[in-house]
């Protein structure tokens, strides 16, 4: 992960009304990858093992590990799909433009006010649009 995408997943994280939903991949600052995963109605995490592409081993949410050890992966969809939807619960997606160069997100509120966010990935807009509104929700 470069250092822009990780500086960005980092504050991400931290920003009002962050959660970890299912379907989040998120990286370790040991660089280890995990999913976010529903067990039972439980969250829960799934190791990856570095190029492997089925999970190796489940276990229960860590709560100390995925808050403070771990950021979410913005080049990743799943976690893209995700960012949209915390940003769904309080304004709706008016409209994403996003090419080999750059993304956009623009969101409108009740009142249909505008607001958008650009990057040179939909992951990062979608973070610059959260900071810029203060949080995810």
């Amino acid at each position: 992960m470069n250092l822009m995408l990780s500086r960005y997943g980092n504050g991400a994280r931290k920003l009002k009304g962050w959660e970890w939903l299912p379907g989040m991949r998120g990286i370790t600052t040991k660089g280890k990858k995990f999913r976010v995963r529903i067990n039972n109605g439980i969250k829960v995490i799934v190791d990856y093992e570095p190029d492997i592409e089925y999970p190796s081993l489940h276990r229960g949410l860590d709560r100390k590990f995925m808050e403070d050890d771990s950021i979410p992966d913005l080049n990743d969809s799943a976690t893209i799909g995700c960012l949209l939807q915390l940003l769904k619960r309080k304004y709706s997606i008016y409209k994403i433009i996003s090419t080999s160069e750059s993304s956009l997100i623009m969101l409108e509120d009740y009142e249909g006010l505008i607001m958008e966010g650009n990057g040179d990935t939909l992951g990062e807009a979608c973070y610059k649009v959260a900071l810029e509104l203060g949080g995810w929700n």
